[in-house]
């Protein structure tokens, strides 16, 4: 897990690189950047990890640059709509995105999205690293990654449960809208339903 420290000099590296790269085209070079308050758009609520890394990395921005760097937080369609809001806007520098991996996978499971993310999206700066981790209930009887590949890979093999880490799509929408009611009963995380 990162600590205050990590945070800290995350935010320092995000908002030294962003300062130094030249994100405007060249036709206006002879104009400073930026020349206006710059939207920097968070496609999740307010309030998480990359929430509060974008106000630091902002804040930091805005004292460096002399403009305020605001952030929009643009939460919803698993990030989509905080992404096409950036896709839309002008492409001269005043509209960032922070994202992550979200994106690849929505494109991946969604190609009728309204815009192509790897043609319409140019990487400017990682700017963090957030570990991601496996967890389970604790009836489940697997304490590591072993055991839970042990105990997944019988049901797995038994016709009657699916577990699919590589799709995501849930073949059991009953089980799914009773342990998560407000989603989407196609889409649900990585589930495995327990032996009769």
């Amino acid at each position: 897990m990162i600590d205050r420290r990590g945070l800290f000099r995350s935010a320092a590296g995000a908002g030294v690189a962003l300062a130094g790269v030249r994100i405007i085209p060249s036709a206006h070079a002879d104009q400073a950047y930026p020349s206006y308050p710059v939207r920097w758009v968070v496609p999740y609520t307010a309030g998480g990890a990359t929430d509060v890394l974008s106000r630091l990395i902002c804040q930091r921005l805005s004292e460096r640059l002399g403009q305020p760097f605001v952030v929009e937080n643009k939460p919803g369609a698993g990030s989509n709509i905080g992404t096409q809001a950036v896709i839309a806007a002008p492409p001269d520098g005043h509209t960032l995105l922070l994202t992550s991996t979200a994106n690849a996978i929505n494109a991946s499971f969604d190609p009728s999205l309204p815009f192509d993310f790897a043609k319409s999206i140019a990487p400017v700066a990682g700017v963090a690293r957030i570990p991601l981790v496996l967890v389970v209930n604790n009836d489940l009887p697997a304490g590591s990654l072993a055991e839970f590949i042990a105990y997944a890979k019988p049901i797995q093999e038994n016709s009657r449960s699916l577990l699919r880490a590589s799709a995501l799509r849930c073949t059991c929408p009953a089980s799914c809208s009773r342990r998560w009611p407000a989603s989407n009963s196609r889409m649900c995380p990585i589930a495995a339903r327990r032996r009769a």
